[in-house]
């Protein structure tokens, strides 16, 4: 982006630097962002491991299982003492910190099953539509679905595909027409150690962003959309609490 490239080094009185190697020796930066496809995350991570520097990156992690067992063997190599956070950001929203709380406080009894929706537009990038490796509805929205549910219920025994499928077979991006080679819808369901069941249900192409959780237990429900910033609980009354899920 050329506006960018040039708008940015006034404001901040730094010079953009066009490769990778020419910012990894620099003092001064403390912390890297990690915003690239999935494919090349293995590389900017196994860098950045080797110099020992803070790491966020961009969900997924990596673009399978391998990558992730050989960074994991870089970590111990280099002696990396950093903590790398991956971009899952909703167990950070306000709603799901409060449903941590009662669930710890039991307010809900033994859990029994939980309904979480994520509907979006869809990704703005051609190759989120088309990578053959981490393109699509699951791994750019329901993954954080995943990541969400395990936070909240503990180890995940069990996973299943219900339903996925190609609904939207041609979309713009990017101003052109592509053919969609990824799956814009999905179901999968979860099973964790406690028998609680989790239905995840996500899309690429509503016209609005949704996310909501119904979560059942013996005693309560909860109901509640991150739309609208209120949560329900529902056990011998009901209890509404407000929210604020912008930070």
């Amino acid at each position: 982006n050329k506006e960018i490239n040039q708008r940015i080094p006034k404001k901040y009185n730094e010079k953009i630097k066009k490769k990778f190697d020419d910012i990894l020796n620099e003092k001064k930066i403390i912390a890297f962002f990690i915003l690239t496809p999935t494919p090349t995350h293995y590389f900017y991570l196994t860098s950045l491991i080797k110099i020992n520097k803070k790491i966020f990156c961009e969900k997924p992690f990596t673009s399978d299982l391998t990558e992730y067992k050989k960074l994991q063997k870089k970590i111990d190599l280099h002696k990396y003492n950093k903590k790398i956070q991956v971009g899952y950001v909703y167990r950070f929203a306000e709603t799901y910190q409060l449903i941590k709380k009662l669930i710890k406080k039991n307010a809900l009894g033994d859990l029994l099953h939980c309904n979480l929706k994520i509907y979006g537009l869809g990704g703005h990038k051609i190759w989120k539509h088309q990578n053959k490796i981490t393109g699509g509805v699951i791994f750019e929205m329901l993954s954080h679905m995943v990541d969400l549910a395990v936070w909240l219920f503990g180890k995940c025994i069990q996973i299943k595909y219900v339903d996925k499928q190609i609904l939207r077979k041609e979309r713009i991006v990017e101003d052109k027409i592509v053919k969609i080679k990824k799956p814009d819808y999905c179901l999968v369901q979860l099973k964790f150690e406690q028998n609680i069941i989790v239905n995840i249900e996500s899309n690429f192409f509503s016209k609005t962003f949704h996310q909501s959780i119904h979560l059942s237990g013996s005693s309560g429900f909860i109901r509640s959309n991150i739309n609208d910033n209120t949560l329900k609980l529902l056990t011998n009354k009901i209890s509404t609490y407000n929210v604020d899920n912008s930070s």
